[in-house]
C-alpha cells in the first residue's frame, strides 16, 4: 500500500517505469489524460502525477470521504465525486477548486460520475440509489439540479 507502480508496454510485455509512493494511501480511483494521472486516495486527497517523470504536480485537499469517480470535463478541468456526498470540479493545471455541489442528504455518498462534454451535464448515482442530472456552468460558478431519480429502473 502506498505506492504506486508506473508501468510501461513495450512489444506485449509490461517494463516497471518507477514508483511513486503515496504515503501508505490506498488508491481508490484515477483517471489518465495524456502526461498526467490524476489519482484519487484513501486520505481524501486528490494527487495529479507526471506519468513521464512520476513526480508528483498537487495535492488537492477538499473531500472529506473517499474519493470515488474522477472524469476528465476539459484540458484543464476535472470533476470528482466522494462518498462525502459532494461533486468538485477543479482546474487540475492550478489545483483551483472551482465548483462543490453537496448530496441534499449528507449520508448520501457519491459512488460514479459520467460526464456529457458538449453540454456540461453530469450524472451521478448514488449508496442511496438515486440518480441526479446536473448542468455544470463553471463560467456562472454553478452546478445546477435538473432531475433525480430515486429507486427508479431505467429502461
Amino acid at each position: 500500500t502506498g505506492r504506486i507502480e508506473l508501468l510501461e508496454i513495450i512489444s506485449s510485455s509490461l517494463k516497471s517505469r518507477r514508483f511513486v509512493d503515496c504515503y501508505k494511501s490506498v488508491l481508490t480511483c484515477l483517471k489518465v489524460s495524456d502526461n498526467l494521472l490524476a489519482v484519487g486516495l484513501s486520505d481524501h486527497r486528490l494527487v495529479i502525477i507526471d506519468f513521464i517523470t512520476g513526480n508528483i504536480l498537487l495535492n488537492l485537499l477538499g473531500h472529506h470521504g473517499l474519493i470515488t469517480c474522477i472524469v476528465k470535463l476539459s484540458d484543464e478541468e476535472i470533476v470528482t465525486s466522494s462518498n462525502d456526498g459532494s461533486i468538485k470540479t477543479w482546474n487540475f493545471m492550478t489545483g483551483r477548486n472551482i465548483l462543490t455541489k453537496h448530496a441534499d442528504n449528507l449520508n448520501e455518498g457519491i459512488e460514479i460520475i459520467l460526464l456529457n462534454t458538449p453540454d456540461n451535464m453530469i450524472l451521478s448515482g448514488s449508496n442511496a440509489g438515486r440518480m441526479n442530472l446536473y448542468k455544470c456552468d463553471n463560467e456562472a460558478g454553478k452546478i445546477d439540479l435538473l432531475k433525480s431519480l430515486v429507486n427508479k429502473v431505467l429502461s
